[in-house]
């Protein structure tokens, strides 16, 4: 057989990566032609890359070959280099950002029975909270990858790893690649961002598919907030749903687009304003203003500053108000009993009352001090040296009691005074004021026992008796003539505790004089 017959039967196939060469021989080859200098020449018109494995594939094809010269035989004589591609660059969490992932995780997945008699589902949050400037992880590079290599000898490139694919917001990426948190909030991660989320946005309940919620930011609620779950704020909390028997703490606002009904339960805290549709068996410590457009319902609501409520019912439990109230309607016509104390400041009046019960403690033992001073002086020429001594003694302890006296007594005047600029006694009622209304200004306590219709104004007058505006015609008469009003001893009498004090300095002022 000819060569060109030859080249014909004896062929080399190479894969479309390049990456596997193989020879095939046809059946009608005689054995003496298969040397190997034949048969290299075959891969070197292919550029096949010689080496050690091609060399011993050849001798293995022609042993191969001899034992079965009728039949069709394939041998892999070369094989390449498959290039390596280099790994995109990514972020490696920190180990304790990555322990909150984990746990979140673990807490999504049910847990056995045993599990769950020691479990507080309630506090397992769903989310990572981070703070200002805290370690979020780093920054991987990428890799670059190893260059492969084809049969031919050719060199096949590797792809670079591309850089870190996911965009930073509210972080700051330091010069060593740590990820630092900008601001204190919510880390979201996704495939393409990791971010700080300064406002807390809950898409549908706080239950147990979130858990009790503490966040340094604004939280906002979608739907609600159900039984006996915790929701803290270091600015506002927003629920646009009903709100249960929860806890709400807001260092800021609560705004409540429907409502909360705590089944005297529930409680809410804030440091400035609560807004809601109504509010229904709920404790409230509110620092500034409240503003309800239906009803408080058997609520216990203390506000330091103003109730500005015009369309309001205000029905049952026990109303502390300091600044303006304005109202539609107190009480019901069932007659549901329903207090009311104007004018009031408790956080106020309770130093008032512990500094001012400290006053005769410290005139106590000023007084003492002073007969027994009085006793030595008198004996001036007959007291022994320890006697003597104990003058000394007593004239510099007489010293301090009277000046803690007078310390007492000026921090008693400054709270009264602090009590007078953050209170102001007026109440506007729209509609009307019931029967079983209980109104408390300063000493004096107000009972209805008909009803009284609005639009009215009750104030005190100077001579500390309250009076009724008539807004609708201009008549004003004393609220005695309308309802029952008696002074009550159990009420603070903070006007003559804050004359006493002032009396008291001036006193001291004449005494230095």
């Amino acid at each position: 057989m000819n060569e060109d017959e030859l080249r014909k039967l004896v062929t080399v196939q190479i894969s479309s990566d390049h990456l596997l060469a193989e020879l095939l021989i046809a059946p009608g080859v005689t054995h003496s032609e298969l040397t190997e200098v034949f048969l290299q020449s075959i891969l070197d018109e292919r550029s096949i890359q010689t080496s050690i494995q091609s060399s011993t594939a050849i001798k293995e094809v022609i042993e191969s070959h001899a034992e079965n010269p009728d039949k069709p035989l394939k041998a892999t004589v070369a094989t390449g280099t498959p290039a390596v591609d280099g790994i995109d660059g990514g972020i490696e969490l920190d180990e304790k950002v990555q322990a909150q992932l984990d746990q979140i995780n673990h807490n999504k997945k049910d847990a056995s029975e045993e599990d769950a008699e020691t479990i507080d589902f309630y506090s397992q949050s769903s989310f990572v909270i981070v703070t200002k400037g805290q370690l979020l992880g780093r920054i991987i590079p990428p890799a670059p990858g190893t260059d492969g290599t084809d049969v031919c000898g050719k060199s096949i490139p590797a792809k670079p790893g591309r850089a870190c694919p996911i965009a930073l917001e509210n972080c700051d990426l330091k010069q060593d690649q740590a990820i630092m948190a900008k601001s204190a909030g919510a880390l979201s991660l996704t495939k393409t961002s990791l971010r700080i989320d300064a406002i807390l946005e809950i898409s549908k309940y706080v239950d147990f598919s979130t858990g009790n919620v503490d966040f340094p930011g604004s939280v906002t609620i979608q739907k609600g907030v159900r039984d006996n779950f915790i929701v803290k704020a270091g600015e506002t909390i927003q629920v646009f749903g009903l709100v249960e028997a929860a806890t709400l703490c807001a260092a800021k606002d609560v705004i409540l687009s429907q409502g909360m009904a705590a089944k005297e339960k529930g409680s809410i805290t804030t440091g400035r304003n609560l807004e809601a549709k109504y509010i229904d068996n709920v404790e409230c410590q509110i620092q500034t203003n409240l503003c309800i457009q239906k009803e408080i319902n058997n609520c216990n609501p203390t506000v330091a500053g103003e109730i500005l409520s015009s369309t309001c019912r205000l029905i049952g439990g026990e109303t502390r108000v300091a600044g303006t109230c304005e109202l539609g309607q107190i009480g019901s016509d069932a007659g549901t009993p329903t207090f009311l104390h104007i004018g009031c400041h408790p956080e106020l009046e309770t130093l008032i009352e512990q500094a001012h019960s400290l006053y005769p403690l410290v005139l106590a033992q000023a007084n003492h001090a002073q007969t027994e001073l009085a006793q030595l002086t008198a004996a001036m020429g007959k007291l022994t040296p320890t006697q003597a001594e104990r003058l000394t003694e007593l004239q510099f302890e007489l010293s301090e009691h009277q000046n803690r006296v007078n310390e007492v007594a000026k921090a008693v005047a400054l709270l009264c005074e602090l009590h007078q600029s953050k209170t102001h006694i007026e109440l506007r009622v729209t509609k009307k004021i019931y029967p079983r209304v209980e109104l408390c200004m300063n000493t004096v306590r107000v009972t209805f026992k008909e009803s009284v219709p609005g639009p009215l104004c009750i104030q005190l007058r100077d001579n500390g008796k309250p009076e009724i505006l008539d807004v609708a015609s201009g008549n004003t008469q004393l609220l005695s003539e309308v309802a029952s009003v008696a002074t009550d001893p159990d009420l603070p009498d903070l006007k003559a505790i804050h004359q006493e004090c002032l009396i008291l300095d001036k006193n001291k002022q004449s005494e230095a004089a």
